[in-house]
Order: structure tokens, then sequence, then C-alpha cells
């Protein structure tokens, strides 16, 4: 009885002391702001797979993607993000960066009046600048 007890205490023990998803996609912010964009999608996947609606985790990983020249990919996770948070303007306003970043200037201009909306007032930058 002793034994299984013990067990259970490391079992449960061991867990108690895993991260959470917050705390993954806090770590994934830090590195990205340290340009250390490969360990931040680490770190924000670690954050999807343990919470799979968290959309800001989509939304950084897609920024930290386009960062490293993947705008492809990038827009794959801006299209999760927007899909589990429809009124998320950062996440549209990101996509519209990797959307100019493929070319696709006329779904960038797009993205970003929608941003603009939602009130991410960035977008109007980009909106004056290649959006005429």
């Amino acid at each position: 009885m002793k034994k299984a007890l013990i067990i259970l205490m490391l079992i449960f023990g061991i867990n108690s002391f895993g991260q959470t998803s917050v705390e993954f996609y806090n770590m994934g912010l830090s590195k990205s702001k340290s340009n250390d964009y490969v360990g931040a999608i680490t770190d924000f996947t670690k954050a999807i797979a343990l919470n799979p609606k968290y959309f800001e985790a989509f939304n950084s990983r897609g920024n930290a993607k386009n960062s490293m020249h993947d705008a492809k990919a990038a827009i794959q996770d801006l299209n999760k993000a927007i899909a589990l948070n429809p009124e998320f303007g950062l996440a549209y306003y990101n996509r519209g960066v990797a959307n100019f970043n493929l070319n696709q200037r006329k779904n960038a201009c797009s993205d970003w009046k929608r941003a603009r909306e939602l009130g991410e007032m960035d977008a109007n930058d980009f909106l004056s600048k290649y959006c005429k």
C-alpha cells in the first residue's frame, strides 16, 4: 500500500511541475523578442499542444514563421488564429504582412482593412503605403 501511495505521489508530483500553455507562450514571446524564432516556434507549438484553442499562440507562431521567411506556413497559423477568434484584429494584420511577403497585395490590403476595422490602427500605415 505504501508503494502504491508513493508511486501516486510521484506521478502527481511530477505532473504538478509541468509547464502550462501560458508559460510556454510567454517563453515563446521572449525567444521571439531575442530573434530565436526556432525556439519560439517550439514553445508556441507546446502551448498549442496543451491548449489547441490558444489563438494568440497560433498568431505568434505565425509571426515567428513569417520572420523566418516562411510566409505560407505563417498564413496557415494565422488562418487558424482567425478561425478560432474572428475578432482578433492582430491576426488579420499579421496575415496581411505574410500575404504581402508573398506578393499577394490584394489579400494583404483586405486583411489590413479588416484589422483596422477591428481596432488595429497600425494597419493604417500599410494601407496608406501599399493599398491606394
